[in-house]
């Protein structure tokens, strides 16, 4: 995916605190996620540091996916926050000894371009929710949650399960303690 490729030779030529804005309005489909998403719109805004960028801004898209409870299809909108921080590979925080490394930081490979793709792929999944949930929308709704979590009543069986209630009820009519499992 190249529409999150940014261009930094501006922000490099400039000083420390210079900001540079990055639209953004991409087709996430190459984010390689297993949720699906309307187009992903917002703005990300690089600041430059002393040998360090800085990534902050706000992305918003749709999250379609069905509901657990009664399977209908949901569209939830989702504001995805970006905060990350890229430096040179050389810097002692991507070093696993170093007492300074911190395994939130991006490379920042070339000082030409700047790939906000991982950055974001990641801010996504931390937002999006797998578990979407219509919260009554549907006339199924209560109906469905209830026998979700009622489970099942002391009258029924699940008919895997009955063989081994017959076993059950059987050694607490005799009397006789239950079968110890022998070690081998």
């Amino acid at each position: 995916m190249q529409e999150l490729l940014v261009s930094m030779s501006r922000l490099y030529r400039s000083p420390s605190g210079t900001v540079l804005p990055v639209p953004v309005d991409i087709d996430p489909a190459g984010f390689e996620l297993e949720e699906e998403l309307g187009r992903v719109v917002g703005e990300i805004r690089l600041v430059r540091g002393d040998g360090d960028v800085l990534a902050i801004g706000a992305l918003s898209t749709v999250h379609a996916a069905p509901c657990r409870l009664c399977l209908d299809p949901l569209e939830v909108p989702l504001e995805i926050a970006i905060e990350g921080r890229f430096l040179t590979p050389d810097k002692p925080e991507f070093n696993h000894e170093s007492d300074l490394y911190d395994p939130d930081i991006f490379p920042l490979i070339d000082r030409a371009e700047i790939d906000l793709t991982e950055l974001t792929r990641q801010s996504i999944i931390t937002v999006a929710n797998p578990d979407l949930d219509c919260g009554g929308a549907c006339d199924r709704y209560e109906s469905v949650l209830a026998s979700y979590n009622s489970g099942p009543g002391e009258d029924e069986v699940d008919p895997r399960l009955a063989s081994l209630q017959e076993m059950k009820a059987q050694l607490l009519q005799s009397g006789e303690p239950a079968p110890q499992k022998e070690d081998e």
